[in-house]
C-alpha cells in the first residue's frame, strides 16, 4: 500500500497533472487556497494547465490564510485526486513516478 500525499499531486507526472488541473470540478477557489505558500514558478505552472477562460478568472489568494483553510483546500484536491485512483483511471504508481519505467 502507498500513501497519498498532497505533495505527490504536486509532483505528478506533466500529462497527469494536465488532465487533473483541467478538471471543471476543481473550484477556483479551492485551489487558490491550495497553492497558497508555492512559490510563483509552481503556481504559475498549475495555473497554465487551465483552460484560458479558468486562467483569466483565477485569483491568487493575497495576505495570510488560515493553516487549516490551505490544509482543508488541499485535502479536497487529494480527494479528488484518489477518486481517479479509486475509479481506476489512474495508478497509484504513475503518480509517484515508480510505474513508468523501461527496461531495454
Amino acid at each position: 500500500k502507498f500513501y497519498l500525499a498532497y505533495e505527490d499531486i504536486m509532483n505528478m507526472p506533466e500529462s497527469m497533472a494536465a488532465e487533473f488541473w483541467m478538471n471543471p470540478d476543481i473550484d477556483l477557489e479551492v485551489m487558490a487556497k491550495a497553492l497558497k505558500g508555492y512559490d510563483q514558478e509552481i503556481q504559475d505552472k498549475v495555473i497554465a494547465y487551465l483552460p484560458g477562460k479558468k486562467q483569466a478568472m483565477f485569483t491568487p489568494i493575497e495576505g495570510p490564510i488560515a493553516k487549516r483553510d490551505v490544509d482543508e483546500a488541499r485535502g479536497k484536491l487529494l480527494t479528488m485526486a484518489k477518486e481517479k485512483i479509486s475509479a481506476g483511471d489512474w495508478l497509484i504508481d504513475d503518480i509517484l513516478g515508480s510505474g513508468g519505467e523501461f527496461i531495454e
